[in-house]
């Protein structure tokens, strides 16, 4: 699943305590799911969240530089969600929600990487 990484503003990160809303917004509701993740040394607070109009769930990562790791695909569920979080963290360890970007290695003939 593709993901893109921005640097956020203190006062935009979607997180439960940050996030700020305007009186037309629609309500912002998170999941049970949301928690302080840590391992390798490292620490992420994962956040799973939709908006009250919506039925689907996005998937944000921030890391310890504030630091935003988005998904670009909303999932079914919050369950689906976290569990794409824990399976990019097995895949890639923590250092997927770095910010200095990774070089992946070149495919063998015939595979594509994920980017």
């Amino acid at each position: 699943m593709a993901r893109f990484r921005y640097k956020a503003h203190p006062t935009l990160v979607t997180s439960r305590t940050k996030a700020t809303r305007l009186e037309n917004d629609p309500e912002i509701i998170f999941s049970p799911s949301c928690t302080k993740f840590q391992k390798d040394g490292r620490t992420v607070e994962v956040s799973i969240f939709r908006v009250e109009t919506e039925t689907t769930w996005h998937l944000e990562v921030i890391n310890e530089m504030n630091t935003s790791t988005v998904w670009d695909d909303p999932f079914e569920t919050d369950i689906d969600a976290y569990a794409g979080f824990l399976a990019t963290v097995e895949e890639e360890g923590m250092g997927a929600f770095e910010d200095v970007p990774r070089v992946k290695k070149p495919c063998r003939k015939g595979r594509r990487t994920s980017p």
